[in-house]
């Protein structure tokens, strides 16, 4: 069964494309320590390592101060975002049309200027991210590097 985003022509065969491979990638990644990945570091992440088209957009899910990143793209006039790691919830990414008919529209709220300060440190961590993908595509593709 298609989805309403892909009954509409929004998601085609190079968009399934990369949200499989982002999936697969996901699941061989490890753990960052003990902490969580930020949401800011694998959009950079996902985005300079697999060479994805779409925008890097910072700002908030629903209400200002829960900080949130995301992918976005325009599919014609049609406004999408790809959230790799959805705020509260398992799996990912997401696609929603945040056109202004769409229910998802006010939950992605952009604001780069609340993270000017931030995008050099965001920037970094999701160069260390794409190291990490680097490492679960080394797996996924069997090569086991030498424990020296």
């Amino acid at each position: 069964m298609q989805s309403a985003v892909e009954f509409y022509g929004c998601v085609d065969a190079e968009m399934r494309g990369h949200l499989k491979r982002v999936r697969e990638l996901m699941a061989a990644m490890s753990d960052n320590g003990d902490k969580l990945w930020s949401c800011h570091a694998a959009t950079r992440g996902f985005r300079a390592f697999l060479g994805l088209p779409y925008e890097t957009r910072d700002g908030f899910f629903i209400k200002k101060g829960t900080c949130h990143s995301w992918l976005f793209t325009l599919v014609e006039d049609r406004p999408l975002v790809i959230d790799v790691l959805p705020m509260g919830a398992h799996g990912g990414p997401i696609v929603a049309d945040i056109g202004r008919f769409a229910p998802w529209e006010e939950l992605y709220i952009e604001n780069g200027d609340y993270y000017a300060d931030r995008l050099e440190a965001f920037e970094e961590e999701g160069k260390l991210f794409a190291k990490a993908l680097a490492e679960a595509d080394a797996v996924l593709s069997g090569f086991r590097p030498n424990p020296l």
